[in-house]
């Protein structure tokens, strides 16, 4: 195997390697937030924890939902609320059934915290490495797979790589355009009129595109 072979399965290895380990770290980081939170739920009464809990809750995924570009029209960010809502949730009842713990609870904040900081980390280096790889995406290669796509999908990608083409060098910046214009032609084909108020969402926030190209 040459040098460049090996190095490639090495990083392949290694990012398999990572992926099951953060997966393995969102499970005991549920796990140990959800199994303190229960009885944590009902040591500060039967009403007034779950009652902070989904004042806070409603807090965290309305800021979610007022700063996350892709809500309420992709997936993504309607996960996004979603997620955030639930953590703040229950982040109360966590709280409330750490502090019954005494000094251990402590140690079981320090490390959940850590634990939740890593896997954010993560999360946010994923979503600027997707940004980042729209700039040497193939248009010939993103033609063949836009039908396997939902256009839920399609909206979402859309707007990554809206987000994209800030970040764009020329070179790049070219064939970024080029992608955008196989998922605007796939978007028109299928949805018209929900491509049109896409598109008028997104009117001043980036170079405007040429029109699709027509195919035979």
């Amino acid at each position: 195997m040459s040098a460049p072979a090996g190095a490639g399965a090495a990083r392949w290895w290694h990012g398999r390697a990572w992926a099951g380990a953060v997966g393995v770290g969102r499970w005991v980081l549920l796990a140990v937030v959800v199994g303190t939170a229960l009885p944590g739920a009902l040591h500060g009464g039967a009403a007034v924890v779950p009652a902070v809990a989904v004042v806070v809750g409603a807090a965290c995924a309305v800021a979610t939902g007022s700063a996350h570009r892709g809500f309420p029209s992709t997936p993504a960010g309607r996960r996004a609320v979603v997620y955030a809502g639930a953590g703040g949730a229950l982040s109360v009842p966590f709280l409330v059934g750490a502090v019954s713990l005494g000094a251990a609870g402590g140690a079981l904040v320090l490390a959940t915290t850590t634990l939740a900081a890593v896997l954010a980390g993560d999360w946010l280096c994923a979503l600027d490495g997707r940004a980042a790889t729209w700039d040497a995406r193939r248009p010939e290669r993103l033609r063949r797979l836009v039908g396997l796509l939902s256009t839920d999908e399609l909206v979402a990608e859309w707007l990554v790589s809206e987000a994209a083409l800030g970040v764009a060098d020329v070179p790049a910046l070219a064939r970024l355009v080029r992608c955008r214009e196989v998922l605007l032609d796939e978007l028109l084909r299928r949805d018209p009129q929900r491509t049109a108020a896409l598109l008028a969402e997104g009117a001043g926030r980036g170079p405007q595109l040429p029109p699709p190209s027509r195919r035979d």
